[in-house]
């Protein structure tokens, strides 16, 4: 879907046959950073009604939480990194996020501390 709602992947992408991709290739795909998505996010997004000006404006205007457009997650984040990053996700993707991490800190708590 990327390759083919997304300018940036679509340039990025485009001579890689996605139909014979294997898990083994994924590695020599290039990697998109963080500064890739900021620096194209309008370019890279698959829904042309994301822009980033209007994501960053919901998010600048939330104290709680609402969805984007009535429908999609948007938050903002330094992360690890320290360099902010807008992210949108819909409804089952949050909830794919938020399940990923819930079960990463069940994990982590599960082992035995190594002191």
């Amino acid at each position: 879907m990327a390759v083919q709602r997304s300018p940036w992947h679509r340039d990025r992408l485009g001579e890689i046959d996605l139909t014979t991709l294997e898990a083994d290739d994924l590695r020599h795909l290039p990697v998109m950073t963080k500064d890739d998505l900021m620096d194209n996010f309008d370019a890279i997004v698959t829904d042309p009604e994301v822009r980033l000006a209007d994501v960053n404006a919901h998010i600048a205007k939330l104290d709680g939480d609402a969805y984007f457009r009535d429908e999609m997650h948007a938050v903002a984040s330094g992360g690890s990194s320290g360099v902010r990053g807008v992210f949108v996700w819909g409804w089952e993707a949050w909830a794919t996020v938020q399940l990923t991490a819930i079960r990463r800190s069940l994990l982590v708590q599960g082992r035995p501390s190594s002191g």
